[in-house]
């Protein structure tokens, strides 16, 4: 038989059980199953095509996911620079801007107990010979909030 090129094609004549499952030419190089294997060389390249392009998107994906850790992270503590919090915003802080400075003045004998930093504000306990009181000071502006005076009085149940 003739093709389309000119070129005279040779046919093997096909097995009687070949015909049904690979088409009436029978099995070609490409058709034939792999010695040991149920899978023609076609459906291996395509079984290699299919793995290399998972892997790949699996490349990818970690790549996106790492990245977007990283880059809010780096939101995270660029706002809390604009914020002023902690040594960060200190260093992100404009040249010709001057950090907030906090004075807290303690009576003789007393002593500082606990902190607690909640977004710019610090919570101070101190404790004196005249009894505690807490400070809450504003580190943007560096002024004193409020003073709360601990008292001793009946337990709550």
């Amino acid at each position: 038989k003739t093709n389309v090129d000119g070129m005279e094609r040779l046919r093997k004549p096909a097995d009687a059980g070949e015909g049904l499952a690979t088409g009436a030419s029978g099995p070609s190089g490409d058709d034939a199953p792999l010695p040991g294997t149920p899978f023609t060389p076609r459906q291996v390249r395509l079984l290699k095509i299919v793995v290399a392009v998972m892997g790949v998107l699996l490349v990818a994906g970690l790549v996106l996911v790492v990245s977007v850790i990283v880059y809010r992270t780096g939101r995270l503590a660029g706002d809390a620079a604009g914020r002023g919090h902690g040594v960060a915003g200190r260093a992100a802080m404009p040249a010709g801007e001057r950090p907030a400075v906090a004075a807290l003045a303690l009576p003789q004998g007393a002593r500082v107990t606990a902190m607690a930093l909640d977004g710019d504000r610090l919570a101070v306990q101190v404790e004196s010979p005249a009894g505690g009181h807490i400070v809450v000071l504003d580190l943007a502006t560096g002024r004193t909030i409020a003073r709360v005076r601990l008292t001793k009085g009946p337990r709550a149940p």
